[in-house]
């Protein structure tokens, strides 16, 4: 982001909760997306042109951590 105005813009807009189209450049080729900030857990989403959520921030992370250790909680008691 060349533009401190933009960047300010960008900033005010997460705060409120809105999404904001932005581009980043993938493989040398402009690809445009949304983001949002997630407040709950500090950590923006992306979603793709799609609105397809590419990155989900630590929320999903979590999730799927107390998932595995749940499963691996499970297959521990059926080994005993």
């Amino acid at each position: 982001m060349d533009n401190a105005e933009e960047k300010a813009k960008l900033l005010k807009s997460l705060e409120k909760g809105n999404q904001y189209q932005v581009t980043f450049m993938k493989d040398g080729k402009e690809e445009k997306m949304n983001i949002e900030a997630c407040s709950q857990f500090k950590n923006p989403n992306l979603y793709d042109s799609k609105m397809q959520k590419v990155y989900r921030g630590v929320e999903e992370d979590v999730k799927e951590l107390e998932k595995s250790q749940e499963k691996k909680e499970v297959q521990k008691q059926e080994v005993d």
